[in-house]
């Protein structure tokens, strides 16, 4: 029976992919068509809207958030949440009604299809060089600037499956220092019972969020960085300690 259950969700692991291939590859000439120049990146952050759509309905998951502030998810910002699973861009898309881009490790870049598309719209970090992490910086302000906002999973990459939230890194909060930019914090209850990285493991379920309300940054630079930081990751540990 154990086998069994374990082909299972292998097979059912393995549709994931086989779904986003074909969704992106349907959607394919108009995501292309969005990335042509730099302005019409609200297309394609639509486009990636349905895209996460799509693919979340495929897997047998619904997604139930809960918004401390709906009318904050508007504005752009920081979004800043917990890495948990692979699903967590598909749900970040559809938590944030603003356009916004991810900043997030170069590896991601070389995933057939989707990191054709990652690499051309978002802000890639090479984690090894200190050069790329400062041009990642700078090209962050460019886009903040110019009206979008931006997504950081500030944990680094997905934790042990035993570590429920793992120490922050501070690039996100001295982006909302640096440029008076507020942060949204989300945090994904079930991302990681659901859709772990563990091969035979996870099952389609009900995806729970909470969506805190826009937080500010406070003070003087280096004061509000470390402030900032230790603000946003207790507000998303409280949420994960209730929702257990």
């Amino acid at each position: 029976m154990k086998r069994i259950q374990r082909l299972g969700v292998l097979c059912w692991k393995a549709w994931f992919v086989v779904v986003n291939a074909l969704v992106i590859a349907v959607l394919f000439p108009f995501l292309l068509a969005s990335t042509l120049r730099e302005r019409d990146y609200p297309w394609f952050f639509r486009l990636c809207r349905a895209w996460a759509r799509c693919v979340l309905w495929s897997m047998g998951f619904r997604l139930r958030a809960v918004y401390e502030a709906p009318e904050d998810r508007k504005e752009p910002c920081i979004v800043v949440a917990n890495h948990t699973s692979m699903i967590d861009i598909l749900c970040t898309f559809l938590l944030v009604d603003a356009p916004f881009l991810f900043i997030g490790k170069i590896e991601l870049a070389r995933i057939p299809l989707f990191g054709f598309f990652y690499r051309r719209t978002n802000i890639l970090v090479d984690r090894s060089s200190r050069a790329s992490s400062h041009r990642s910086f700078l090209e962050a302000d460019r886009r903040l600037s110019a009206g979008l906002g931006v997504c950081i999973y500030p944990e680094g990459g997905v934790p042990d499956p035993h570590i429920r939230l793992a120490p922050f890194k501070e690039g996100a909060f001295r982006l909302s220092v640096r440029n008076g930019i507020p942060i949204l914090p989300i945090t994904f209850v079930d991302n990681k019972r659901a859709f772990p990285y563990a091969l035979y493991e996870g099952r389609p379920m009900r995806l729970r969020a909470r969506i805190g309300r826009l937080e500010w940054p406070l003070g003087a630079e280096a004061e509000a960085v470390r402030e900032m930081k230790q603000r946003i990751r207790s507000i998303i540990e409280h949420h994960l300690e209730a929702a257990e």
